[in-house]
């Protein structure tokens, strides 16, 4: 009996301890990755559930990360260029750019530097339609940017230099020549100035002594060096089909939809079709006019007040010889010039649709304030970009390891400085105290002597 008793003990104390391992298997499922490995290092003690416990390490190894550093620093700063390059093509407008390129330098310089792939591929993914619609390609001037390339576009350009120069009252020999080389009237967009002459008005802005017969100098020469056009390299031309892309497709398919009716209404008669394309001829004007007026005379204009608005206010915000005095009257403008805003916005928000010019259509309503910033924002990151990598605005690259230790030592200096100075004021109200505690013993012992 004993010999039995002896055996059987053993024996109920390894079930025992069997059974409250399989309850540890069982609760392995449902706890966490630390506690898992704990449990997984006593079920090798079963010889069937070995094999079981080594591949669920194995699992448990292959699924855990490598470590947290690794995850923690991909950003965009640490993948490759390629990758980065790839996803910033991807982004839905070119609005997105303007707040990537001020979270770092670094990106700033990227962006910037790769600036002319970015925009071809959002010009390409979002606006392919507009784009074919306006002849876009690269060309010599481009710079690797795709730019329109349509007589419309060209014209328009043209006609803008051309006002500015009546407005100025040059007298010059290029902006003589180019005004008397495009006479036509402010509907016809017929291309009658060849590039000899665009070449000739350009031939007075690099110039610094360009004089004419009389002796004065080309009086059109600021205007025309803050003159923006679609054809010369930068975002221009995506942030325009952004803003009136749809109008562009919106007038072409009107156009194409009466060029088939047309088609389908001629007759064999020689008159009758002589006609006809005489009248397609002038839906053809129509439509240049329509999209060289309201569409692309117009962006060039807004481009270029609100880019002169832009670089004033960075140079001015940004001038290192302000006075305190300047700088609190520039902040109380600045002020007063948002509460002016608000107030415009609020009063446009609650005045009746303006009416609109014979021709022209709209789009849905939006927020003019929030579609205006946004547009502008699809500028600034490339033409700003002199004026913004020196603004407070751009951040600086993320902090690493030595900047962390210097911001840990100026906390520990500031906090050494205020120790100090409550040690000082300990030390000189203990002397205050020993002095007045000298004072009353002195009176007492003169009172003793009495």
């Amino acid at each position: 009996m004993l010999h039995r008793q002896r055996s059987t003990r053993p024996l109920r104390h390894h079930n025992t301890f069997s059974d409250i391992l399989e309850v540890f298997h069982l609760t392995w499922e449902t706890k966490t990755v630390a506690k898992n490995t704990e449990y997984i290092k006593l079920l090798p003690l079963h010889s069937s559930d070995s094999s079981r416990s080594s591949s669920q390490d194995m699992s448990l190894s292959s699924s855990s990360p490598v470590s947290p550093t690794c995850s923690s620093s991909r950003t965009l700063l640490t993948i490759p260029p390629e990758l980065l390059l790839q996803i910033l093509t991807h982004l839905p407008s070119s609005s997105s750019l303007h707040a990537l390129s001020l979270t770092s330098r670094t990106l700033n310089t990227f962006v910037h530097t790769h600036a002319a792939t970015i925009t071809n591929s959002l010009v390409s993914f979002h606006h392919p339609k507009s784009s074919q619609i306006l002849k876009a390609h690269h060309t010599e001037n481009s710079a690797g940017f795709i730019v329109p390339t349509h007589p419309l576009v060209l014209a328009e350009e043209r006609r803008i230099q051309r006002d500015k120069i009546l407005a100025s009252g040059c007298h010059c020999l290029p902006c003589r020549l180019m005004l008397h080389a495009g006479t036509s009237s402010s509907s016809d967009l017929s291309l009658r100035s060849s590039s000899e002459h665009d070449g000739l008005v350009g031939a007075c802005l690099p110039a610094q002594s360009m004089v004419s017969t009389r002796g004065n100098e080309c009086k059109a020469r600021a205007a025309l060096e803050k003159t923006v056009k679609l054809t010369e390299p930068g975002p221009q031309f995506l942030v325009f089909l952004e803003r009136y892309g749809w109008e562009v497709e919106a007038r072409w398919d009107i156009f194409v939809k009466q060029q088939h009716q047309t088609v389908k209404e001629e007759e064999e008669d020689v008159e009758e079709t002589r006609a006809g394309d005489n009248g397609e001829e002038q839906k053809k004007k129509t439509f240049d006019f329509m999209i060289g007026n309201y569409c692309v005379r117009r962006f060039l204009e807004d481009t270029e007040k609100e880019l002169t608005n832009f670089s004033t206010a960075t140079k001015k915000a940004i001038s290192p010889t302000l006075t305190i005095k300047e700088r609190l009257r520039a902040k109380m403008n600045k002020h007063h010039q948002e509460k002016r805003e608000k107030r415009r916005g609020a009063e446009a928000a609650s005045r009746p649709p303006a009416a609109r010019m014979f021709g022209e259509i709209e789009k849905t309503p939006t927020t003019t304030a929030v579609e205006r910033d946004s547009w502008m924002k699809g500028l600034t990151w490339y033409h700003g970009s002199k004026y913004i990598l020196d603004h407070e605005q751009v951040m600086a690259d993320p902090v690493t390891g030595s900047d962390e230790t210097m911001k840990t030592k100026s906390k520990q200096k500031t906090r050494n400085c205020i120790g100090g100075v409550k040690r000082g004021m300990r030390r000189v109200g203990s002397r205050i105290g020993s002095m007045f505690r000298r004072l009353r013993c002195v009176g007492d012992f003169q009172s003793l002597d009495d």
